[in-house]
């Protein structure tokens, strides 16, 4: 795994470069969100380890700006402030993970290969499969134009789904996605999950179908929708 720590303080840096090389990570260090914003047309990076306090402008600046530009590439913000107002903005704007100062080296290892392990979803267009439109970022849902009520995961799920049409994806992949980093979940959890979310869509009429496949995951596809019956 290779991947961006953007962080003006060398000790840290370095600190973190030793550490995490130990765990099969390669880091590549800047220090300016400007030489972050060269390394990234230059090399395809797995993660972002990005800290808020950068010389030339704010951590939340240069998530913003990469996000515009609709550059996925996860980001994880480790940083000092712990006010939940900061938080739940970088949340917002497009961070993947939010990690207060210090942290063990173990532990960012494990988050860095947890959102590795993690299937896109921000999408900013609809998504449509047959009869049944999603609108991720609104999760707003509809069967032929009929809303479609879903709770959270729910929609997150489908977001998923059809967000990786012909990809297959495993439980873990989906538990990764849709529960926080170290969050207690049942071990049916998806599996529940999955089962309330199409037997919302057979109830809607959507005409599609979850598949699921042992050892391999799951996936979503367009049926054909059953003639009408002649009156």
């Amino acid at each position: 795994m290779r991947a961006l720590h953007v962080e003006d303080d060398d000790f840290v840096a370095e600190l973190y470069r030793k550490g995490l090389k130990a765990h099969g990570i390669v880091v590549d260090r800047v220090s300016h969100a400007d030489d972050a914003e060269a390394a990234l047309l230059v090399v395809d990076y797995e993660a972002i380890i990005l800290d808020l306090s950068l010389p030339d402008v704010d951590g939340l600046t240069f998530l913003r700006a990469l996000r515009r530009r609709r550059n996925m590439v996860p980001v994880i913000i480790i940083s000092a402030r712990s006010a939940v107002a900061d938080k739940v903005e970088a949340l917002t704007i497009g961070a993947d993970d939010f990690v207060s100062k210090p942290i063990q080296l173990t532990e960012l290892a494990a988050r860095l290969f947890a959102l590795k392990r993690r299937p896109p979803l921000l999408h900013e267009g609809e998504l449509r499969i047959g009869n049944l439109a999603l609108l991720p970022q609104a999760r707003l849902a509809t069967v032929g134009g009929e809303q479609l009520q879903l709770s959270r995961r729910e929609s997150l799920l489908l977001a998923l789904l059809m967000g990786n049409l012909g990809r297959p994806l495993t439980r873990e992949a989906i538990g990764d996605r849709l529960y926080g980093f170290g969050e207690e979940i049942a071990s049916n959890a998806v599996e529940v999950l999955v089962f309330r979310l199409r037997s919302r869509l057979r109830a809607a009429g959507a005409d599609v179908k979850i598949n699921s496949a042992r050892g391999v995951g799951y996936t979503i596809q367009s049926i054909e929708p059953k003639p009408k019956a002649r009156t």
